[in-house]
């Protein structure tokens, strides 16, 4: 059998399709406050037997982006850079009005961190990043009890190290102790590279791109490992709608860690971001994008 569920924001739908070919739908309400209860609900009521492989979407991700409900996100970038997603681009909604309202970001300036590094625009390294700075700042994101932390240096996409190192210091110190029971006051922060997000030109929309990746990512990584161990070894494939005309679909292992959650985002042509995330356990995942310019590969490294 095979089963496909949407979680909208009222109802999930279930649409299944057994051995025979018949086709069976069914209709739930959806549960906000834990949209896998639904899920798991939805199957039991279906009958679901266990080797039922199932296929999935969700609005989850653009749900808590709309709402303004995800992590509380820190974003560390090149010194001089913190106010690059605030300062946006040109483009508005209204193009002569004089006092133009925009959202507020989603990291407060409280949130910016910056460090003294600088690659240049052949990817040539012009001031490199001492990981005594990254040590300390490390020290400080701590204590201002962020889930999520996205970095974005000037260039990174042509020589990434500098964010890798700040993701592998940051990690190393911030990870639990190893014992028995594991500390839940302080947890491993999510990380997010703007090198491995969104590896193109164009600062505003790396930078918006990966605060949006790790706006949500724990919402996503709690909610997939909620699922993943409900569902008890079910084959999970992962479908979403990124944009109208791009299509993502996934198939693969996951697991709720916070560098191994990657998001899709895309332009509906109007300047709003819309997106789909998905967890993966594997060190690398490609996903397949159908747009009208042909198959694209992305490929994410957790």
């Amino acid at each position: 059998m095979i089963i496909g569920i949407d979680i909208g924001g009222t109802f999930t739908d279930f649409a299944a399709i057994d051995d025979a070919g018949n086709v069976h739908v069914h209709k739930r309400l959806s549960t906000p406050a834990d949209p896998a209860r639904a899920v798991l609900d939805g199957l039991r009521e279906l009958g679901a037997p266990p080797d039922a492989a199932i296929v999935h979407g969700s609005t989850i991700a653009t749900n808590a982006l709309l709402e303004r409900k995800g992590a509380r996100t820190a974003l560390v970038t090149t010194r001089g850079f913190a106010d690059v997603i605030e300062i946006g681009r040109q483009n508005r909604p209204q193009l002569y009005a004089l006092e133009p309202l925009k959202p507020e970001p989603l990291v407060p300036r409280d949130l910016r961190f910056e460090l003294d590094e600088r690659i240049a625009a052949d990817g040539s390294i012009v001031r490199s990043l001492d990981p005594a700075e990254v040590t300390a700042l490390a020290g400080r994101l701590q204590e201002t009890g962020v889930e999520s932390i996205a970095v974005c240096f000037l260039f990174s996409f042509l020589h990434p190290d500098h964010e890798r190192l700040v993701q592998r210091i940051i990690s190393n110190l911030q990870s639990p102790p190893t014992t028995d029971v594991e500390d839940e006051s302080q947890p491993r922060p999510f990380i997010s590279l703007s090198c491995e997000i969104l590896p193109e030109y164009r600062e505003y929309e790396r930078t918006s791109t990966t605060v949006i990746n790790a706006y949500v990512a724990p919402l996503i990584a709690r909610y997939l490992g909620r699922l993943e161990a409900a569902l008890g070894g079910r084959r999970l494939r992962i479908a979403g709608l990124v944009t109208m005309d791009m299509i993502v679909v996934a198939d693969h292992e996951w697991a709720p860690e916070p560098d191994a959650v990657a998001t899709l985002v895309g332009s509906d042509g109007d300047d709003e971001i819309t997106l789909d995330s998905f967890a993966a356990a594997a060190d690398t995942i490609s996903y397949d994008v159908l747009t009208g310019l042909g198959p694209r590969v992305l490929r994410v490294y957790g």
